[in-house]
């Protein structure tokens, strides 16, 4: 229910995205920028590493849950863009955090 909602309300706050999804019939573009930018999935359940990690700057101990969140993901400059925050149905596709997943697993694999 969130994607379309925020789909919608992404569309019409910019008339430019939803003639340029029209014209181009760049449907599967605006629903993976929408997932990318205004994701639902805002956090996922508690991981429990198997030895002490380290993250950033911080060092997890084994079996402290963590608990990941996932809604600023998609607005990740190093990765999306100087704009990242903007929602560019133009934008050149790549991988997000949409769904709470991306492909390959993106957090050290010694969380089970």
């Amino acid at each position: 229910m969130h994607l379309i909602a925020n789909t919608v309300v992404a569309l019409c706050s910019d008339p430019a995205q939803l003639a340029f999804a029209r014209a181009k019939n760049a449907w599967e573009q605006v629903v993976e920028e929408a997932l990318r930018s205004r994701g639902s999935v805002l956090s996922v359940m508690f991981r429990y590493p198997l030895r002490d990690v380290r993250l950033g700057e911080v060092t997890v101990g084994a079996g402290r849950p963590i608990m990941v969140g996932l809604c600023s993901a998609g607005t990740d400059r190093d990765r999306f863009g100087g704009e990242a925050g903007r929602f560019d149905t133009m934008r050149e596709l790549a991988a997000h955090l949409g769904f709470g997943a991306e492909g390959p697993v993106t957090l050290p694999v010694l969380l089970r």
